[in-house]
């Protein structure tokens, strides 16, 4: 099965992968180490342009990964739902996919989230400062509401983590442990 998790930057995405690689040994890519490999500005960009100018390069990797192996997670925040429904008709039965985001998030709040659990050694978090902290939240929330509708369209599950961070990750970690397909 590929696993694609997609959503906004500080949601989860790495935490679900994380345990989706420990639980059940599937291998992991994060798909920012392809967009720093094809352009280092996309890092810079708001995600939704970024995502829309990476889609076909994301599209062949994730073609190719569902072609050869047999269990691989894909994620990152430029995965569109879009992208994910497509490539689910396309390999019905070997692709599943869940979104995440924060479209109600109180900002305060989640900055302190962002501040107690700044993920990886060398996650770039850690040196913001409160205001472009507070920029990327802003961000964040209005990509997490772009992607939450794009999920409606497509009947993609979308788990929103304003709230009950640990329990939508787990709702989040169920379902791709329980479903084989989208």
């Amino acid at each position: 099965m590929i696993y694609l998790i997609g959503g906004a930057a500080r949601s989860g995405k790495t935490i679900l992968s994380k345990r989706l690689l420990t639980g059940k040994s599937i291998p992991y890519f994060c798909i920012d180490y392809l967009v720093s490999a094809i352009d280092r500005t996309l890092h810079n960009k708001p995600s939704f342009d970024a995502a829309m100018k990476i889609q076909p390069q994301l599209e062949s990797m994730i073609r190719n990964i569902t072609e050869i192996e047999p269990d691989y997670i894909v994620e990152g925040d430029k995965i569109l739902p879009e992208l994910a429904s497509r490539l689910s008709k396309e390999y019905p039965n070997q692709i599943i996919s869940c979104f995440l985001g924060y479209a109600s998030a109180d900002p305060s709040i989640k900055m302190e989230e962002i501040k107690q659990n700044p993920g990886p050694i060398n996650n770039w978090t850690k040196n913001s400062s409160n205001e472009e902290l507070m920029q990327l939240i802003a961000e964040m929330t209005d990509y997490s509401a772009f992607i939450k509708k794009e999920c409606n369209k497509y009947d993609i599950p979308y788990f929103d983590v304003s709230n009950n961070f640990s329990k939508n990750i787990d709702l989040a970690f169920q379902y791709l442990s329980i479903n084989k397909s989208t």
